[in-house]
């Protein structure tokens, strides 16, 4: 169940915010468009990894911002595909729980890799049905890394906002990848198989990371 190294970085993402004035009137802020959201995002992943805490604690930041800016509940979704409607409703929120811990995990075990001050956004372009990509490239210590960000717009009106639900890696879907690897685990372990799995998982990793940490905090 290891994400392939193209997907290492894979939550590295995300904005800023525009404003429009009418004459004579108090200027009105209109929602964040896809690029405020993607760089939104990145600022607020940043400020958790860089704060003077305990590993635990900048954990937690780092996935109250992801949390705050992908729609685990439809990634989770995507990647389990069919097999989703197989999983009764304890068990959904048991894996969507578990599977965004995972990635925030696997986010933070790749972020030494990459530069925080060369994130920029390149391209953006509608999808249709809701869906937008915007595309950017990722300082490294070598080449940069392109990175697209798959978003849908959830809601209506003023409660409506942009939502990460897949990141594209040097063109390998963050979803595609992890929906292969989950069919094989479901279909020799079943639901909780592949559950129980993904937390095991996740302990290995947050031991490790944990240790890491306090070895570099002294």
């Amino acid at each position: 169940m290891k994400p392939t190294h193209t997907l290492r970085l894979a939550l590295l993402p995300l904005l800023a915010l525009c404003a429009a004035a009418t004459a004579g009137a108090v200027p009105a802020t209109p929602d964040p468009g896809p690029r405020e959201t993607i760089r939104a995002a990145t600022d607020d992943v940043v400020a958790a990894l860089r704060a003077e805490l305990p590993y635990a604690d900048r954990l937690a930041g780092v996935e109250a911002a992801l949390t705050a800016h992908v729609d685990f509940n439809t990634v989770s979704k995507l990647v389990l595909a069919r097999n989703w409607k197989k999983l009764d409703e304890a068990q959904q929120r048991a894996f969507e729980i578990a599977f965004r811990r995972h990635l925030v995990l696997t986010y933070w075990k790749n972020a030494a890799e990459a530069s925080f001050d060369e994130i920029e956004i390149t391209k953006d372009r509608d999808e249709g049905r809701g869906d937008w990509t915007v595309k950017t490239e990722v300082g490294l210590t070598g080449a940069p890394l392109l990175m697209d960000y798959r978003l849908r717009k959830f809601g209506e009106g003023d409660g409506a906002d942009w939502r990460i639900i897949d990141i594209i890696i040097e063109g390998v879907s963050m979803v595609s990848n992890f929906r292969s690897q989950f069919q094989e685990v479901f279909g020799n372990s079943g639901a909780q198989g592949l559950i129980d799995a993904v937390i095991e998982k996740n302990q290995l990793m947050s031991e490790k990371q944990r240790l890491a940490a306090d070895e570099e905090d002294g």
